[in-house]
């Protein structure tokens, strides 16, 4: 709990980022997991929401998230279909048609059997929104640059990618 309270940023570091991306013209995209969270990221200028599996059944933080008007991407990893469905329903309830699908294995470093590629058609044609693929391959490998090209051979809107500066920084 005291690593994790350590890398915890105060509001003023997270209202020293949204600036920073303000300056260089970068949209900013909230992962908010409880209703305090999506308070601070909507007075900071949250550009977009994104909700995690975790969040996909707490309809009051989905609804005010969708009251924001704002982009909403979707993470359908690790959750049931009828569970998307009953997101999207609430999010539209709000007004709120920009909904983006994330398609993406919970794994770190995702396997090549388990990334699924034909997941993102499915979505699509189901859902009729946007998709996006969220890539978990291994940085160090060449897949890490082949599999967001496959992602785009399947039209997605957006590849989301977790990097980082330098791997040997720990806790």
């Amino acid at each position: 709990y005291e690593d994790i309270k350590r890398l915890e940023f105060s509001r003023e570091q997270w209202s020293e980022l949204f600036q920073r991306a303000r300056e260089k013209s970068l949209k900013t995209v909230a992962v908010t997991a409880d209703r305090g969270s999506l308070k601070m990221a909507s007075e900071l200028g949250a550009d977009s929401y994104f909700i995690y599996p975790a969040c996909i059944d707490d309809f009051k933080l989905i609804i005010g998230e969708a009251q924001q008007q704002k982009p909403i991407f979707i993470q359908l990893g690790g959750i049931k279909i009828n569970e998307a469905e009953e997101a999207i329903e609430e999010i539209k309830k709000q007004n709120n048609e920009n909904i983006i699908l994330v398609h993406g294995f919970q794994a770190f470093p995702t396997k090549l059997k388990d990334i699924k590629l034909n997941q993102l058609k499915l979505f699509k044609d189901r859902f009729n929104l946007p998709v996006a693929l969220e890539d978990h391959t291994d940085a160090h490998t060449k897949l890490a640059s082949i599999i967001p090209l496959l992602g785009a051979t399947y039209g997605v809107h957006a590849i989301i990618k977790h990097f980082t500066i330098n791997r040997a920084l720990k806790l």
